[in-house]
């Protein structure tokens, strides 16, 4: 089935364009232009999603409930329905899906001005307090241990000790300051078993490129990229967001010299977000915002380098070592977060006593 007949199923017709569209590292992604409106045709990544029907249902259900949240109103979060009605379409073992696309909305890879950011920050925290009435546990797994980063860094031990030993040797610098560091990564996910964190629903993909902003007020809409919408701690995704804009440069940037944690980005983040969370934040969410952040990278980093380690399965890669300047890139950010952690504890407590 081509995509025109794809179309056909989602009863869309008269289809003036179509492009790909290259964000995402997962689904593969078309965007059709119609006389009418747009839409966003997406491929499934099944070998990634192993149920995709599963998949569409945790979505369907989390943008129900946001819709009927106003001020979380977003015409992106709209699923267009097949011709007999279903959230996905399945053709010979492949499965599509398709959302309105808005025509005078837009999205950054990269942070043109701090007021993104304080934007990216209300949205975020709007997505957490809107969700905060979910029931965590009306929604299923669908990538199990996804935000484990204990279970991610036995997955990589296991892995290095079965790669070939040119690439032990190309990552093991990288690997043994892993190890050095395992104290710290069960850190949310042991508090979240015990009852201290509050178990939540969260995005767990929180970058800057899954934020929908306005063309012109260039205010944050919502987050889009709902795939990853599982139970799990806010904490996964507070220590995302940040992670995705605070280095200057993009997560594959060869030059590592340009790394750096940008405080005024990383000031105007906090202030948006404890602005639109400071109802529902318990205290013990907010004495780890900042461990969050240095386990979130270390954890990508972990995936980077065991997913280069097992031939590049998971993350689209545009060249063989793309997932180990990823690894490279992520661990020199890594670094930098456990140098300045008290200082990025200490605006933490001063924003949130700003609104108390």
């Amino acid at each position: 089935m081509n995509i025109l007949e794809i179309c056909h199923e989602f009863n869309i017709f008269n289809v003036l364009k179509v492009e790909n569209n290259t964000n995402g590292l997962i689904n593969k992604s078309y965007i059709i232009k119609t006389k009418d409106r747009d839409y966003i045709i997406q491929k499934i990544n099944n070998s990634v999603f192993k149920d995709p029907f599963l998949l569409m249902n945790n979505i369907e259900k989390v943008i129900n409930h946001l819709n009927e949240k106003r001020q979380f109103k977003c015409e992106n979060l709209e699923l267009i329905s097949t011709k007999v009605g279903n959230n996905c379409l399945e053709n010979d073992g492949e499965f599509y899906r398709c959302y309105n696309f808005v025509n005078n909305s837009i999205t950054y890879d990269f942070v043109e001005n701090p007021s993104q950011i304080y934007e990216m920050g209300k949205v975020l925290g709007d997505f957490q307090t809107s969700l905060s009435d979910f029931n965590p546990k009306d929604l299923k797994i669908t990538i199990p241990d996804f935000h484990d980063t204990k279970k991610r860094f036995e997955k990589l031990v296991e892995t290095f000790k079965n790669a070939d030993s040119y690439k032990q040797q190309e990552v093991s610098e990288l690997y043994f300051y892993i190890i050095k560091n395992i104290d710290q990564y069960s850190l949310i996910t042991d508090n979240l078993n015990r009852g201290i964190l509050p178990l939540r629903v969260v995005h767990n993909d929180t970058k800057l490129n899954n934020v929908i902003f306005d063309k012109n007020t260039k205010k944050a809409k919502c987050l889009i990229d709902l795939d990853t919408v599982m139970p799990g701690s806010l904490l996964f995704d507070f220590g995302d967001a940040v992670r995705s804009f605070v280095s200057n440069t993009c997560e594959d940037a060869k030059d590592l010299s340009n790394i750096g944690f940008d405080m005024n980005l990383f000031c105007y983040f906090v202030i948006g977000y404890a602005y639109k969370v400071r109802n529902i934040i318990t205290d013990e969410e907010i004495a780890l915002l900042i461990d969050s952040i240095y386990i979130i990278t270390m954890e990508i980093t972990i995936r980077f380098i065991t997913d280069y380690l097992e031939n590049n399965k998971y993350f689209m890669v545009k060249y063989d070592k793309h997932n180990l300047d990823r690894a490279k890139n992520q661990i020199t950010l890594a670094k930098t977060i456990e140098y300045k952690k008290e200082q990025l504890r200490k605006i933490v407590k001063n924003v949130f006593t700003r609104f108390e």
